[in-house]
This record gives structure tokens, C-alpha cells and sequence, in this order.
């Protein structure tokens, strides 16, 4: 099952025949969820990235920069199977982007106290 709302939406039937497909408010309801999130998270790339890059000043290409690079990876795969193999790879991406450097820096704290004196104080 590709869409498994979809399906459950398929299955649901009103009573009296009022509204015969409840497929095409399902997917107006889908679409306009979808486009509020994904413009969440351009909004927020292009503010995450202006403020590491260029804290005192407005790039105003970026925002085009990100939905342009996010239009070519739409298209990258070409049927589902490589949808869900780009997906896992951005997936364990992201994990190694959050955990590695987040490991790097208990190793640094680490080895900072077992090192320097001053910091053995502090315990």
C-alpha cells in the first residue's frame, strides 16, 4: 500500500449519499497540510542558514537557492522504490549530522577534564 490514508479514505462512506467521494476533500485537506509544512520548512532552512552565514546582513537569493535545489531532488527518483531509498539515506544523514557532533563534543568535554586541572576543580 503506497498511500495508506488514501485507502482508509476510500473505505469511508457517509450516510444519506451527501458526499459521494470524501477522496478529493481528503486530498484538498492532504495538499494544503503538506504545502503549510514544507513552506514551514523552507521558511525556516533559509533563517537557519542566513543567520550561520551572514548574521549582519540578508541574503535575498537564498530562498530561491533552497527551493530550487529542493525542485531538482524531487526529481531525482524516478518510481517509488528510489523515493524510499533517497528517504533512508537523507534519514541516516541527518542521524550521523545530529549524533556525531554532539559525540565529538562529550569526547571533547571529556577529555578537557581528564586533561587540565582546572576542570577537576569544577566537579
Amino acid at each position: 500500500m503506497t498511500f495508506p490514508f488514501m485507502e482508509i479514505v476510500r473505505m469511508i462512506e457517509v450516510p444519506g449519499g451527501f458526499f459521494e467521494r470524501l477522496q478529493s476533500i481528503a486530498l484538498v485537506i492532504w495538499i494544503m497540510a503538506l504545502f503549510t509544512s514544507t513552506s514551514l520548512y523552507q521558511l525556516l532552512a533559509v533563517k537557519i542558514i542566513n543567520d550561520i552565514f551572514s548574521p549582519h546582513q540578508k541574503v535575498s537569493w537564498l530562498s530561491t537557492a533552497i527551493v530550487f535545489i529542493s525542485f531538482i531532488i524531487a526529481f531525482l527518483p524516478e518510481n517509488i522504490t528510489e523515493l524510499e531509498k533517497l528517504g533512508s539515506s537523507i534519514t541516516y544523514y541527518g542521524i550521523g549530522i545530529t549524533f556525531v557532533p554532539i559525540g565529538f563534543g562529550f569526547l571533547t568535554v571529556w577529555m578537557r577534564k581528564k586533561t587540565s586541572p582546572a576542570m577537576r576543580s569544577l566537579d
